[in-house]
């Protein structure tokens, strides 16, 4: 009996062994499992920054988009939007923005360097915001944080992981700290998502005022060129070009592959140089280095040497140039492959 059991011990050592290694091993690939699945310990790559855009229909004020800029243009890892609200001001004299907000944006390569850049960003100013980091709101959606407030305006830096963010406020009849925490809040929630792996949708941007060449009272007056012009058949396509970001443009579908759009905007969309010129009849843009020139009523163009013809005749309405967005593909020889962006149509050029 006793040699049985001694048996039965020394074939039973070697499964020990195995079950005792896999149990030590389990909690190293349990917290391994959990840290990947949690995002304890991940760091966002450049490629999520278009997910942490913040777009203007989450803006808790009504606002045109003033400018927008990435650097690098090649794979950024900064974004800068700034926001303006209606022009306020006396007839005849230079209009400024009721109210204001800014959210910039950077990818760093670790959390040590976002925290380091805060210290540049504080030197800047006069009056550095203190730092609240542990206190709420802040501990909801940032490492660390730091906040300054005064009448009309307020401005907040914070950390989350490798994720800076400077954010400004301002309003000319007085700030509401939770408008400016609801836009915190969401950039937080934003970059959370992207941290756990399901980052939200990047979001479909208008051409911004300094992409079209216009003041403060020409973005607000191409806000609503869609309602203005369209009425209830105005809506809205996006388009992007290549790799870029998308981008909304007010339209109106004309056909199952096509819809008119303002000149302004497709331009912009394009990236074009310098703003599009309108005269009574004829209208100017410079689209991919060449020089277009548009006619009221005529369904062609003038590209470059060439005439391409139109899907339907130029319309000069309500101070804009109206286009098919089918010029793309019979001017600049792009094809267009037509999907979906969330609920909107999305023009491709590839």
């Amino acid at each position: 009996m006793d040699r049985c059991c001694r048996s039965l011990r020394d074939k039973a050592r070697p499964l020990l062994a195995v079950c005792l290694a896999v149990a030590c091993l389990a909690p190293l690939a349990s917290r391994t499992g959990c840290a990947a699945a949690t995002g304890d310990q991940a760091l966002l790559s450049a490629a999520a920054l278009p997910n942490l855009l913040v777009a203007q229909e989450e803006l808790p004020l009504r606002t045109i988009l003033w400018k927008l800029f990435t650097w690098p243009s090649e794979s950024p890892r900064k974004y800068e939007e700034v926001w303006y609200g209606p022009p306020t001001g006396q007839p005849g004299t230079l209009k400024a923005a009721h109210w204001s907000v800014s959210v910039e944006v950077a990818i760093r390569r670790s959390p040590q360097e976002a925290v380091e850049d805060v210290g540049w960003l504080r030197k800047d100013v006069a009056t550095p915001p203190p730092e609240v980091s542990g206190q709420q709101p802040f501990a909801s959606f940032s490492d660390r944080a730091w906040y300054g407030i005064g009448p009309y305006s307020a401005r907040l830096i914070f950390v989350r992981r490798n994720v800076l963010a400077d954010m400004h406020m301002a309003h000319k009849e007085g700030l509401d700290p939770a408008m400016f925490f609801a836009v915190a809040r969401l950039l937080g929630r934003k970059i959370d998502a992207a941290l756990a792996g399901r980052p939200e949708a990047v979001p479909v941007l208008p051409p911004s005022a300094e992409d079209m060449g216009v003041g403060l009272e020409g973005a607000w007056e191409a806000k609503t060129v869609g309602a203005r012009v369209w009425r209830k058949q105005a809506t809205t396509v996006a388009l992007q070009t290549g790799k870029g970001l998308p981008r909304a443009l007010p339209a109106k579908q004309i056909a199952r592959k096509d819809f008119t759009v303002p000149l302004g905007h497709l331009a912009a969309a394009l990236s074009a140089k310098g703003k599009v010129k309108v005269g009574s009849k004829q209208a100017r843009a410079t689209l991919a280095g060449k020089a277009m020139v548009l006619s009221k009523g005529k369904a062609e163009a003038r590209y470059g040497d060439r005439t391409v013809r139109l899907s339907r005749p130029v319309e000069f309405r309500a101070g804009q140039v109206l286009v098919p967005l089918s010029l793309i593909e019979k001017a600049l020889g792009q094809r267009i492959t037509w999907g979906k962006s969330g609920a909107m149509i999305l023009a491709r050029l590839g």
